[in-house]
């Protein structure tokens, strides 16, 4: 698994090196965060339960699901949560508010293990760099 983490790292080297008079963006994107961070996806919602980012294809579902539980849980705790962590069968799922320019996202995470609090930073700066390419200052 990490040879092919490393792999792709070394493959977006090349890729982004120049295309023409283009130079392309090296900046990490999702999935190479999701990589990095060792996690099967994330998904980055609206306060709203809309998707703005995801390393899967189809994410309206978990953005609408996993939102508003968080919302739910919010409103019965008075106070919002740092993050909410489900344990099912086999992963994870962890939800974790990001507030960027005033405004509110979730970042929902499955992983097959629980996430530590030093990687659970590493791995929110980097959605965090991510995120700067999608939403305006």
């Amino acid at each position: 698994e990490e040879e092919i983490v490393s792999s792709l790292l070394e493959l977006k080297k090349y890729t982004t090196e120049s295309i023409g008079e283009e130079t392309l963006s090296d900046k990490f994107d999702l999935l190479e965060v999701a990589l990095e961070n060792d996690v099967s996806s994330i998904t980055i919602t609206s306060e709203e339960g809309l998707p703005v980012v995801s390393t899967i294809r189809n994410p309206e579902e978990i953005s609408a699901r996993y939102s508003a539980l968080f919302q739910q849980v919010f409103k019965m705790s008075k106070s919002m949560p740092k993050r909410i962590s489900i344990k099912f069968e086999d992963y994870y799922i962890h939800i974790i508010p990001i507030v960027m320019n005033g405004l509110i996202f979730y970042a929902i995470i499955r992983s097959n293990f629980e996430l530590e609090p030093v990687n659970e930073k590493k791995l929110i700066s980097d959605i965090l760099n991510v995120l700067e390419d999608y939403i305006p200052n």
